[in-house]
């Protein structure tokens, strides 16, 4: 309580900045959208002050959900309070705006911010300053069309964006996760490092380059899990060490002569591929958000899975027959219901 009782202090302390706007009738807005509509139903006569408002969710400041442009994207109520509580960045370009009203920002903008002030943490905000709200509540300044009916305002490029979400938003258990499997390639190379008098046998190539894709795949659907999905709680971190453990394993056991390895192989493939099975099938059961892509991912695992399964119980030459069609399984299901969907 003690310690709360500090955090609530310390606010109340500092300087609160207030950067919403008041919203009526002629507040600025996206064209295609109408205006706040405004009705008052009670007022103190009948005892009590009620006004009734008509607004789109987009309006004045606010919060576009992933929903507002991403098909399967979280609506408002599936952001949790906590992910809107966020250390704050502001990269102050509102000088370059005045002379440039098409300023957008730019990578090196950022990496510039960053020599002055430190890198940019994971899970961070970071606000782009344009001092654009200064022409509130103008509408026409706001827009700012030219003779052609062009706008012309600032924003972000889209080399920074991709900067913030790829490079400065990875969590450190994902960063080890990524090592662990550029490790497990790696291992897998070292078998053509050495051909036999100067040429790669056939054979070898084709177990290098089978073993290659399915670690690849496994990969994939890891990151694709943890990208749309991943929150990195206790069971995500430890079906990931689960993953990894699975992923060494395959990677110290890998030898050229494939009969030797084909079972470790098989194994490791089979653990990692249920591993992430399962991660799937929690976020299925929670419904909602992503509910199909989660049960679609689920089901092409566990029917690569159940390949795999199979190939332990074979000759070592059908089982690699299997390990092919387990691969290509697991890349074009994906293809065939992303297609029937559409």
């Amino acid at each position: 309580m003690s310690e709360l009782l500090s955090i609530y202090k310390t606010l109340k302390s500092k300087k609160w900045v207030n950067l919403s706007h008041k919203i009526d009738e002629k507040s600025p807005k996206f064209p295609a959208l109408p205006a706040l509509e405004k009705e008052t139903l009670f007022t103190l006569k009948d005892g009590f002050y009620v006004q009734k408002f008509s607004v789109v969710g987009q309006y004045g400041t606010h919060i576009d959900a992933p929903i507002h442009f991403v098909e399967g994207g979280r609506w408002l109520d599936e952001i949790e309070l906590k992910d809107l509580l966020l250390p704050l960045y502001v990269i102050d370009k509102s000088a370059e705006v005045a002379t440039n009203n098409d300023y957008e920002i730019t990578k090196q903008d950022i990496l510039d911010f960053e020599k002055k002030y430190g890198e940019i943490i994971p899970e961070s905000f970071v606000a782009f300053r344009s001092d654009w709200s200064k022409r509130w509540p103008n509408y026409d300044e706001i827009r700012n069309l030219d003779e052609n009916e062009v706008q012309h305002t600032p924003g972000w490029s889209r080399e920074a964006l991709e900067f913030l979400i790829k490079e400065r938003k990875v969590e450190n258990i994902e960063l080890f996760y990524d090592l662990i499997f550029v490790y497990a390639i790696s291992k897998i190379s070292g078998i053509i490092h050495h051909p036999h008098h100067g040429v790669i046998e056939p054979w070898t190539f084709f177990n290098f380059v089978l073993a290659s894709l399915v670690v690849l795949q496994e990969w994939l659907y890891m990151t694709n899990y943890l990208n749309r999905f991943g929150t990195f709680n206790f069971r995500e971190i430890v079906t990931m060490c689960v993953n990894m453990t699975a992923a060494i394993y395959l990677s110290n056991s890998f030898l050229a002569d494939w009969s030797q390895a084909y079972y470790p192989f098989t194994i490791s493939m089979l653990i990692m591929a249920l591993s992430v099975a399962f991660l799937y099938h929690c976020q299925a059961l929670k419904k909602g958000f992503g509910e199909k892509e989660a049960v679609n991912a689920r089901n092409i695992l566990l029917i690569v899975s159940s390949l795999l399964i199979v190939s332990l119980f074979v000759n070592f030459y059908i089982g690699t027959i299997l390990l092919i069609i387990t691969n290509f399984s697991g890349v074009f299901l994906p293809v065939i219901i992303f297609l029937k969907k559409k």
